[in-house]
């Protein structure tokens, strides 16, 4: 088995000409109280953010906004990143929005290094900002000269959280509701616990799964 203590799943199918949509959970979203797993539970989407978060972005390159091609530098300032060197070549002015979100910028994959979770257990009850972890990546550097070659990672993602509030179009409340952030129409539910630190969110997602209720 896979480990996962519960699970639902929504399925969206047309009937008789009418979407209509079918919901259905198994297992416990609380494992210690035994509560069962149930439609109404908040999840923990994690990466489902990451195809989310491009189509804003996308949204934004067709309203003229973005320029896929142009570098993130030239949207965040020469600052976004303390520098991103490999073979002695600084690559931190080169990357650019397409190779960011396609996985071709040469991030290293912070959930999957040792190094990064001995880091962040002697702070587990301090927040993370997002500019740490890039600049995590920055100390790691580069594992291959962006756009060159593919690698899955999650810091990708991080240069945007830092920087949609600043887009025109695109905001957040004091509540940090993502609602408006992702779809016009909205994702009912949809929500992000302010306090969050990231470092909870990456470690908590790996070993707290006994005693938390999925959120």
């Amino acid at each position: 088995t896979t480990g996962v203590p519960g699970a639902t799943v929504a399925v969206i199918a047309p009937v008789d000409g009418t979407l209509n949509e079918f919901t259905f959970s198994g297992g416990l979203s609380h494992v210690t109280n035994n509560v069962a797993a149930d439609p109404s539970h908040h999840y923990r989407f994690g990466s489902i953010t990451k195809p989310m978060t491009s189509v804003v972005v996308l949204q934004l390159v067709a309203e003229g906004l973005i320029d896929l091609d142009a570098t993130v530098a030239s949207y965040l300032g020469d600052d976004w990143i303390p520098s991103y060197e490999l073979d002695g070549v600084d690559y931190s002015g080169e990357v650019t929005i397409r190779q960011i979100l396609n996985h071709t910028d040469g991030f290293p994959e912070y959930a999957f290094d040792p190094g990064f979770y001995i880091m962040v257990s002697s702070r587990l009850d301090q927040e993370m900002a997002p500019q740490e972890i890039i600049d995590w990546a920055s100390g790691v550097g580069p594992l291959y000269a962006p756009g060159t070659d593919y690698a899955y990672n999650t810091a990708q993602a991080l240069p945007w959280s830092t920087s949609f509030i600043g887009c025109p179009g695109i905001k957040c409340d004091d509540g940090h509701d993502f609602t408006e952030l992702f779809l016009e129409d909205g994702i009912a539910g949809v929500r992000c616990r302010k306090n969050e630190a990231v470092n909870r969110g990456v470690v908590g997602n790996q070993f707290d799964h006994q005693g938390r209720q999925a959120e």
